[in-house]
């Protein structure tokens, strides 16, 4: 029986594309769950390079995404948050690291329609492990 083929490391995927190694190679890590940490396609396949990240680097701030539909939307390049609130003055995602012990990041919802506030994060998809906290009264 002949062994399957192997994926040629010349080939990148949009996203490993965006990170950036001293030699500029990514792939997905395939032991971590659901492809979201990514190691240095020229690392020994046991060992992780130095520059692993666990996640390919997000915005410094949310895109205006949309008021609908409420909840966290995948749109298969990134998720949209829509939280209802007639009476919070902000609200703010929070990303924690697979674990869900540590925060990772916090974005403010930058957006407000007819009591919904609304942000787009490019780059998250399914298994990202997010919280919300509202502010106000």
């Amino acid at each position: 029986m002949a062994a399957a083929p192997t994926p040629s490391r010349s080939r990148r995927t949009a996203r490993s594309s965006r990170l950036r190694c001293c030699c500029r190679r990514w792939r997905p890590c395939c032991s971590a769950p659901a492809g979201r940490h990514y190691r240095c396609a020229s690392a020994a396949s046991e060992v992780a390079c130095r520059n692993s990240v666990t996640r390919p680097p997000y915005p410094d701030v949310l895109l205006p995404g949309r008021d609908y539909p409420l909840g966290a939307s995948w749109d298969g390049r990134g998720v949209n948050f829509a939280v209802f609130s007639a009476h919070a003055e902000r609200i703010d995602v929070c990303l924690f690291d697979a674990s869900g012990r540590e925060e990772t990041g916090r974005y403010t919802l930058p957006e407000y329609t007819d009591q919904v506030w609304h942000g787009y994060l490019p780059e998250a998809g399914p298994g990202t492990v997010y919280g919300l906290r509202a502010f106000g009264p």
